[in-house]
């Protein structure tokens, strides 16, 4: 004859004997994240389990929510989705999400959406758990890019390359934020199954986010995967090998970035980009190898290849910090003469420069061929980088000639230049900027 479960007793009993097996992990210091484990040995209601229905285990849940806390019931859901029948019954996720989330545990909450995306994948109802994914964000519920990410791998792992990018983009128009891991799923997915040119796509997009530049490890892994890519015959274009040599350029790894720079446009025949001379060139003055950038800007002409207002930039700012003015100069006469604008960077680094070896009127000349608004914008930063390194006297003759060009003085240059001028005691310069 079955046992017939009482409700009204198994629920308060179940919940109580939960309380009680949280209480002894409580006393004997153990971590949460050891709990389940933990639970599982002391938690006496398993040999009892045919006791309690899947419409009891929302109640205990529900309850252990809202009397005992977030954690209590969350180590109850452990246990009970070692279980078949608690495992893939839906409506247990969903109602604990919500007693999570009305607990204010986002965090949880997510958690949650991964067993569940994870446990209905087995019994392949993946989509049915992404679709109520989304409704449970309908619902209030926080999506953490570690949710995109989970739904991602799992898609990604039975090749379901579709449906993940119908969730990579629904979680983008839901606002939530991918970072290097949920593209990288998505580049690993189409590389197995090669499809070479999604998998370029996926990678440009994800180097174009700025991932993988500023981290070493990243970008051993990129390089790793990279190598993979040449060899599976699936070649990354000029893009992704300029995106790479910009990220090793910025870490100081010249080896590694001229090993690219040769596999790409020595060994596959690739044609070199105006960004990929200027990442080179800016790598070489941060390795104090001057030499190496004068050449390769000589050879980025020989190939044809005009330098922008960039590249000018890199090499007029490199040339200046090696106290190389005069090239630096003949250099940004240059760019001037072709119509180029230089960088507020350019500008200011040149300027700056000529001031530090006491040419303010070279630096005055110089900044002359720049209209109105240019002008005023970088002489005000200059005043204040003046300021900033006590060459008042300096900053003050600038000062001077930007009240001559404008009268609306930006309050941040002025509360800067008054600053400066007390602390050095110059009160004569100090009321003369009062005055104007």
């Amino acid at each position: 004859m079955p046992i017939i479960p009482d409700f009204e007793f198994t629920c308060p009993t179940i919940t109580s004997l939960v309380q009680e097996s949280y209480n002894q992990q409580q006393q004997q210091r153990t971590h949460f994240s050891f709990w389940p484990a933990f639970f599982k040995r002391n938690f006496p209601v398993k040999e009892n389990s045919d006791l309690l229905t899947p419409e009891e285990a929302i109640t205990v849940a529900a309850s252990l929510t809202n009397t005992e806390g977030s954690m209590v019931a969350l180590g109850f859901f452990y246990w009970a989705i070692e279980l078949p029948k608690f495992r893939h019954f839906m409506r247990f996720y969903l109602v604990l999400v919500i007693c999570l989330m009305r607990n204010g545990n986002s965090e949880r909450a997510n958690e949650v959406m991964h067993y569940m995306v994870r446990n209905f994948w087995e019994v392949g109802l993946l989509k049915e758990a992404v679709d109520m994914v989304f409704e449970m964000q309908n619902q209030g519920l926080v999506l953490s890019v570690h949710t995109l990410n989970c739904v991602l791998n799992v898609a990604v792992e039975m090749s379901w390359l579709d449906l993940a990018e119908d969730v990579f983009d629904e979680m983008c128009k839901r606002g939530v934020s991918p970072n290097s891991c949920s593209f990288e799923s998505m580049v690993v997915g189409y590389c197995r199954l090669k499809r070479v040119m999604e998998a370029d796509r996926w990678l440009v997009a994800m180097l174009e986010r700025g991932y993988l530049v500023d981290n070493a490890t990243y970008l051993r892994q990129a390089l790793a995967f990279l190598t993979k890519m040449v060899k599976s015959a699936i070649m990354p274009d000029v893009h992704v090998y300029t995106t790479l040599i910009s990220a090793f350029c910025k870490e100081n790894r010249m080896c590694e970035s001229e090993k690219l720079f040769d596999d790409a446009f020595v060994k596959l025949g690739l044609v070199p980009t105006k960004q990929t001379y200027t990442s080179m060139i800016s790598g070489y003055f941060k390795a104090n190898n001057t030499s190496m950038a004068l050449k390769l800007f000589q050879r980025m002409g020989e190939h044809g290849c005009a330098p922008d207002s960039f590249t000018y930039g890199a090499m007029i700012s490199g040339l200046c910090k090696e106290s190389r003015l005069d090239e630096a100069r003949a250099l940004y006469d240059v760019m001037m003469n072709k119509g180029q604008s230089p960088c507020e960077v350019t500008r200011l680094t040149k300027a700056y420069e000529y001031c530090k070896k006491d040419e303010s009127s070279v630096a005055l000349n110089l900044l002359d061929k720049l209209d109105k608004k240019l002008w005023v914008r970088t002489v005000s930063i200059l005043v204040r980088k003046l300021c900033s390194e006590k060459k008042v006297d300096i900053a003050a003759m600038f000062f001077d000639k930007l009240v001559e060009k404008t009268h609306n003085v930006d309050r941040v240059t002025l509360v800067a230049f008054m600053r400066a001028c007390y602390d050095s005691n110059n009160t004569h310069m100090s009321q003369m900027s009062q005055r104007r």
